[in-house]
Order: C-alpha cells, then sequence, then structure tokens
C-alpha cells in the first residue's frame, strides 16, 4: 500500500538502554565506516554507540552516506552521515534522536520524491541491514499490520538475509524458511522441488500484494518455482496456514508473498559477479534512480544471469531474469508504477517425475544398483526451454488522509518446449531394454489479473478502527496442440558395463501417433473480501473478516482408458465464503496472546485410480500464540499452537496410478493435522543477529495414522551473523537445517527410511573498500551425505563453494 504524507515508524536502529543514554551521547567512539547506503550507516552508527534512532525508511530509501573515520561521540557521526540528504538530527525528550526532513534551505526534501511508496512505508528491507522487518506485513490479512499485530505465524526472509546467504534463488529462500520443507529430490530448473508447510504443498503466491496463480510464475505447481531469481526481490514473506481470505482457493500450507525492488529516489549501482562449485557462475547487475530533475519520475532495472552444472549426473542449467519499474508521480496524491519482468530457464538432463537418483534394486527386486551420491536415470538429451513474461500496470490513489485505493492489471506469459526421459522403475541387470517414460512437450499459458483495493480508517463508538476491502480475479488459460506422451517407451535405456546407456527417440517419427495427447484447460477465480480491525481497547484488537469466492475450471482431457478419445471436464464452484477472525491482546509493552480461525477451500485437479477428479478439500484451522516485538522491533519473537481439520484430502493411493498413467489419489475425511511453532529474528545485540525457528507437526487420517510419513514431523533452522568489534568491516554468519527420520508407510525394507541429518553452512564477508566486499559461502562445511528421496538415491547436495565480489557506488 502507499502514504502520501509522512508517518513516523519508530525503527530503532540499536539496542541501548535508557540509562546508557547519556553516556553514550558524550563518549568518543573510533568509527571507520565506509561510503554506504544511508539506512546501513545510520544502522551501524547506532550499534556501535548504543543510542537509539528513530526515523521513517521511506526518507532515507535510495540515499547515500559518505565514509565516517575517527573519534566522535555518536551525534557528530549522525550529523556526517546526514550531510548532504536533506535530513537533519533531532533530539527527542527521552535523550535519543531522530531523523526528520529540514524545515526549510536548500536541502529540503520535496514531497513529491518521498512521500508516495507503493508498498507502504516501512515495508522496504533493502538497506535497512536487518534480519526482520517492523511492517507493514499485508500479506495475511491486508490490513497493515506489524508482525506482533498479525494473528498469523509470518516469516519475513529480507534483502539483508539474501545478501549475507546468496540466497539467490527461490529454492534457497524455501530451505531457510522455518516451518518450510523444501523437498530436493528433483533438480532446480525441470525436476520437482516441491515446498511444504505444515504437511501441505505451498501452492498460494503473491507479487507486490497482488495474488497470482502459479501459472504466471512456473512450468507448474511443483517444477520450476524454485528456480524463480531473488535478485529482483526485496523481501520474501512467507504466512504459515490457511490464507484463504487473501488468496480464496488454497491448501492449509502458506503463502508466499514476493516483494519485488522499487525505484529510488538518487542513483545507486550495484554490480556483483560469482564463482564456484560445478563451474558456476553467476553475473548480476541493478541500477535504480531518479528520470528527471525533480525526481517524479523514477526507474530501477535489475539484470542477473546464472549457469553451472551441479553434482548431479548430466544435469546442467542456465537462467537468466530482466526486471524492470518505473514510477511516475502523476500528483502529489497519485503514483502510477510500470513493471516488466522476463525470465528464462533452460536445463539439461532434467527428471520427469519425482527422483532423479537411482532406484533401490534391478528388476529382481534383489540385486542392489550401484550408486553415488551423483548417480542419476536421467539421459543427457532431455532438455527443457522455457521463458516467461509479467507486465503490471498499477495505479495507487490517496483519496484523504485516512483512505487510499490501489487499481492494477497484469498479464502474464509462460511458454515451454521439452523432451523428456527416464526410466519407468524397473532395470534388468542383464542388459535387457528398460522402459522409460519419454515426452515430447510445447505449450503456453496467458494469465490475466485484476486486482482492487480500498483501505483507510473509520470511527465508531469514539474509537478508531481499520477497514479493508477488495476484488480480485485471475484467468489462465494453457494449451498444447501437439504432445507425445508415453508411460511404456519400449527399449529406452539399458544396463551395460556397469552404468546406464540411453536410447533417444527420433521425435518427429513419434508426432502423430497414437499416444498424442493434446490438451487444453481454462481456470478462473473471482473473489471479493473485506475485513476490519476493530479496537474496543487501546490493549485489544479485533479481526473480523470474510471472502467470497468463484472458481471455474473448463479443460479437455484424455478419457478413461487409453484410447482417442478425450472429454471436457466443466466445474463451477460459486459463492464459497471463507469467514476469517483474529485477536490479538496487549499482554505487556513488548507481548502479545493472539487466536485466529477460518476455513478451507481448496478444488483439486488430482485423480482416483478410475481417473474421476476428486471433490473439492474442505475444513478449518485454528491458531493461537504468543508474539513479542522487543528492541523498538529490532527483535520479533513468537509461539504457536496451531489444527487443521480436513474433509476430502487428497492423499496419494499407493502405487496405483491414473488411467492416465499419473499417481492415483484417494480422498480422506476426518483427517487432523496438529503442531507447534516457534521462531525469533533480528537483532541479539548491536553486532549480533540471529533469525531461527523449530517446527513439530503431525497429519493423521481419522484412525490416527500419519497420513505421509515422508514429511519430516520436525524442522529447525538457524541463521546467525557477527560483526567482530576488532575486525568492523567482516561480517561472519553460520547457518544450520535439522529434520528428523521419514519413511514409507508400510514399507519394511530400511531403505525406504531416511535418518534425521544436519546440514550447515557458512559465511563471510568482508568490505575491502568503501564500495567492494568480498564474501565467501560454503554449504554442507560438514561434507554430510543425506538422502532427500525415501524412494530413490537422490541425494542432496555435498560440500561446495562460492566466492563472491560485490560493488555499490
Amino acid at each position: 500500500m502507499f502514504e502520501p504524507w509522512p508517518r513516523t515508524l519508530a525503527l530503532s536502529l540499536s539496542l541501548a538502554c535508557a540509562s546508557t543514554l547519556a553516556v553514550a551521547e558524550q563518549r568518543l567512539i573510533r568509527f571507520d565506516l565506509p561510503a554506504a547506503s544511508l539506512a546501513q550507516s545510520l544502522n551501524a552508527i547506532a550499534r556501535l554507540s548504543g543510542q537509539v534512532v528513530s526515523l521513517d525508511p521511506a526518507l532515507v530509501q535510495g540515499k547515500q552516506a559518505p565514509a565516517i573515520s575517527g573519534e566522535m561521540t555518536a551525534e557528530q557521526a549522525l550529523q556526517q552521515a546526514l550531510q548532504g540528504s536533506g535530513l537533519e538530527l533531532r533530539s527527542t525528550q527521552s535523550g535519543t534522536y531522530s531523523v526528520q526532513p529540514k524545515a526549510d534551505g536548500d536541502g529540503a526534501l520535496e514531497l513529491g520524491t518521498t512521500t508516495i511508496n507503493g508498498n507502504g512505508l516501512g515495508g522496504v528491507t533493502e538497506g535497512t541491514g536487518s534480519l526482520t522487518t517492523a511492517g507493514p506485513v499485508t500479506a495475511a490479512t491486508g490490513l497493515n499490520l506489524s508482525l506482533r499485530e498479525t494473528p498469523q505465524s509470518v516469516t519475513v526472509i529480507t534483502r539483508e538475509r539474501m545478501e549475507q546467504q546468496n540466497l539467490n534463488s527461490l529454492a534457497e529462500v524455501a530451505e531457510q524458511v522455518p516451518g518450510v520443507h523444501f523437498n530436493s529430490t528433483g533438480t532446480p530448473i525441470g525436476g520437482r522441488t516441491w515446498m511444504y508447510s505444515r504437511g501441505f504443498i505451498v501452492n498460494s503466491y503473491q507479487v507486490d500484494g497482488v495474488n497470482v496463480p502459479w501459472e504466471t510464475m512456473s512450468e507448474s505447481s511443483q517444477y520450476g518455482h524454485g528456480a524463480l531469481d531473488t535478485s529482483i526481490y526485496d523481501s520474501v514473506t512467507v504466512v504459515r496456514g490457511s490464507t484463504g481470505l487473501m488468496t480464496g482457493a488454497g491448501e492449509p500450507s502458506a503463502l508466499m508473498a514476493l516483494t519485488r525492488k522499487k525505484p529510488t529516489s538518487e542513483l545507486q549501482t550495484t554490480l556483483e559477479a560469482t564463482t564456484g562449485s560445478w563451474d558456476h557462475y553467476r553475473g548480476m547487475a541493478d541500477v535504480g534512480g531518479p528520470l528527471n530533475e525533480s525526481g517524479t519520475l523514477r526507474a530501477r532495472v535489475v539484470g542477473a544471469y546464472d549457469e553451472g552444472d551441479t553434482w548431479v549426473d548430466r544435469y546442467s542449467n542456465e537462467r537468466s531474469i530482466f526486471y524492470g519499474v518505473i514510477e511516475a508521480d502523476l500528483s502529489l496524491d497519485t503514483l502510477l508504477t510500470v513493471t516488466l519482468e522476463h525470465g528464462t530457464a533452460d536445463s539439461k538432463g532434467a527428471p520427469w517425475a519425482a527422483d532423479y537418483g537411482a532406484f533401490f534394486y534391478f528388476a529382481d527386486g534383489e540385486t542392489p544398483i550401484p550408486h553415488d551420491d551423483s548417480t542419476s536415470i536421467v539421459p543427457d538429451w532431455t532438455d527443457l526451454n522455457s521463458d516467461r513474461s509479467y507486465l503490471t500496470t498499477t495505479l495507487a490513489h490517496q483519496f484523504s488522509e485516512d483512505w487510499k485505493g490501489r487499481l492494477s492489471y497484469g498479464y502474464g506469459k509462460f511458454n515451454s518446449k521439452m523432451h523428456r526421459g527416464m526410466i519407468s522403475w524397473l532395470i534388468p541387470e542383464d542388459g535387457s531394454p528398460a522402459e522409460g517414460r519419454v515426452l515430447s512437450l510445447d505449450y503456453s499459458y496467458d494469465t490475466h489479473i485484476v486486482d482492487a483495493q480500498l483501505d483507510g480508517k473509520y470511527q465508531l463508538f469514539g474509537r478508531e478502527h481499520e477497514l479493508v476491502t477488495g476484488f480480485n480475479f485471475y484467468r489462465n488459460d494453457q494449451q498444447a496442440d501437439t504432445a507425445f506422451l508415453s508411460n511404456a517407451y519400449s527399449d529406452f535405456a539399458t544396463w551395460n558395463n556397469g552404468g546406464l546407456h540411453f536410447n533417444e527417440p527420433n521425435w518427429n517419427d513419434l508426432d502423430g501417433s497414437e499416444d498424442d495427447y493434446p490438451f487444453d484447460s481454462k481456470i478462473e477465480q473471482q473473489g471479493a473480501f473485506v475485513a476490519t480491525r476493530l479496537h474496543p481497547t487501546d490493549r485489544l484488537s479485533v479481526i473480523l473478516g470474510g471472502r467470497m469466492t468463484t472458481w471455474k475450471s473448463h479443460s479437455k482431457d484424455r478419457a478413461t482408458a487409453y484410447h482417442d478419445a478425450y472429454v471436457w471436464d466443466d466445474r463451477v464452484y460459486s459463492s464459497e465464503l471463507t469467514p476469517y477472525a483474529g485477536v490479538v491482546l496487549d499482554l505487556t509493552q513488548n507481548l502479545s496472546a493472539y487466536a485466529s480461525y477460518t476455513q478451507i477451500f481448496n478444488p483439486q485437479d488430482v485423480k482416483d485410480a478410475d481417473g474421476r477428479l476428486l471433490d473439492p478439500e474442505e475444513g478449518d484451522t485454528y491458531e493461537v500464540g504468543l508474539k513479542g516485538a522487543w528492541f523498538d522491533d529490532r527483535l520479533n519473537t513468537s509461539i504457536a499452537v496451531f489444527e487443521s481439520k480436513r474433509d476430502n484430502l487428497a492423499v496419494e493411493d499407493g502405487i496405483n496410478v491414473t488411467p492416465d498413467g499419473d499417481q492415483a489419489y484417494r480422498a480422506e475425511s476426518d483427517t487432523q493435522g496438529r503442531g507447534w511453532e516457534f521462531e525469533v529474528a533480528g537483532e541479539l545485540t548491536p553486532r549480533w543477529q540471529v533469525q531461527a525457528g523449530y517446527t513439530y507437526f503431525r497429519n493423521e487420517d481419522h484412525d490416527g495414522n500419519v497420513l505421509d510419513a515422508t514429511q519430516p514431523e520436525q524442522l529447525f533452522k538457524l541463521y546467525t551473523s557477527y560483526q567482530p568489534a576488532l575486525v568492523p568491516k567482516l561480517t561472519l554468519g553460520t547457518s544450520v537445517r535439522w529434520q528428523d527420520d521419514t519413511h514409507v508407510a508400510g514399507e519394511s525394507d530400511p531403505l525406504y527410511d531416511i535418518d534425521s541429518y544436519f546440514v550447515v553452512g557458512a559465511n563471510a564477508d568482508y568490505q575491502l573498500t568503501e564500495e567492494l566486499s568480498l564474501s565467501l559461502l560454503v554449504n554442507n562445511v560438514l561434507d554430510e551425505e543425506y538422502r532427500v528421496s525415501n524412494y530413490s538415491y537422490s541425494y542432496g547436495a555435498p560440500l561446495n563453494a562460492s566466492v563472491s565480489v560485490r560493488a555499490q557506488f
């Protein structure tokens, strides 16, 4: 959202006790800070001095600070940092400082260049140097709430976190998010890399606060999302649990909200080059600033290219991203934003099914198949080439001091061409031909998105309350005029001389065969929602809301037997109501208790063994917890207990397949999932930051049996960074990921079990000059060998490293 008039958001930039402020103000401190963004410099001064500084983040966005060197007081250092910025330092009655625009003079800020921000004041994490945010966070309810005020579990991966760990893809981000299980059984591009939360696939997404279907972003719900390049994002916000109020149809798993970078009010440039293990190379450029003298027209362009091999035999990939955004202040109250995003993703040797690794046994079911952590059952002649474009136009207007609105339109285009192939299952040891799955496909998606929103404040019973209402619509058309599919292609591969040898089909000969499999599908969803936050007392807030959703599907699919007939499937679910309720009670100045409730509505596109589509999943979710915001919101903590009850839940039906050859599912009712989690994120001391979380979740059927034992019940994730006082230019970081053991229900063979494992990472960044920094990233420093699939010898990445050089000016 956007605000036309500056409102101070108290973002404290240091940890300090009131009793030490007077001492900190007069104490001489040795500063040796390079030129950097103004936000980074102010943050560093505050950390080193223990001085509290409050500011509106929008005032410093895009501004630079000079190098600061020598012995001086905190006030003198702050004054130096603000030189030429058009801002001034003011003392508060409590002895702290605040940063404000100069009242007059040549350095005075023009309202048109600084006071309108498309995402709302405080929403930008870039340049804050923090592993958390003071908000606002709108993804859960549409209301501008802080993390503490939001009655659901929320994690924010900030720009600072992504840069410290070189989290350059959404998969790498997902691996670090507490409560999210990233299943990396496939390859980054072209392989299945699901993201799970609370036992279910994450299939709800937002971009800049607008709901987008997965078709706008990837090949399918399980292929390609992990490969999205994060160089264009300011932050990634994950709301765990049901998010039907904002997204309509979806699983009670999580919403992944991506916030893209915005133009800056002053010229800034970032260049980065990376090289690493397996011939990995990456380059990134980021340039932003004003396009006219008054600053009412601003732009930003980000481009990145990434290529390399991996530890997986015969697999290689490359991807690129271009992102451009223009903001125009049509008036002091109206902002027009136009964005264009274009990405490509190509791969060789990517698996089509769930795993890339070797099976456990040869066709006799007894002889083990030789393997190591790089063994693949995919030939090098498989290829996947895709490109996507996403164009958006947003008009935001401030109607009054309290009310603002936004209208946006988006168009997405996704194209993909592929030749797929992998062994179906059985491999004869004697060199006899092994059957394979073969797919040749050329298809496209077209997506239209319309989103409108109005929010503001109103008076009722002598108190002020907030309200947000909106409407969103999307239509996605996907089609493949020609496609070839065979689940039992003979003479696909043979086992000879201790290895697999693949035979590539003659793709031209396959066109027009009886296995041609064209398809056509149209999915449409529209919904209107309203939510209000009531304030019965100063310490109590109540959020009430609801969404009315209509979901339509019109698709051509293969009939329920292998023949040339096709059927049209038409489904319509109208006026599906999703209620939402939340309550937050401030127990102390820093601690709040909360509870929330919502319902689940999720149409399903999976089929049972007879080829029939399953009915929509329905149910209820509950969550209660405690949230804390400490040290002026520099540290956020939360603990939550949650439960979801579901009917018509799609569960894999063993080894059964549909008539099309896909995995068959059955509907389970009276299921329930329960768990708890905690998270801490932010600054523990002025030099020490942390982001960590633990999650326990168990999903059971009506008899108390675990529904999917291949999902870990426990997850723990930790990242911590530290700046040594003796070497202030150095930042050291450590990450830890742990999950408990998993298994396949009903399988007694221990090969189907995966033991719990730790994966440890480390990173270091050193500021070489005012503009130049050097960083080292080491993943899996203990070289832990760990499997990621219960059904094959698919392994996670072994020890690997990369080095990056970064220039900012």
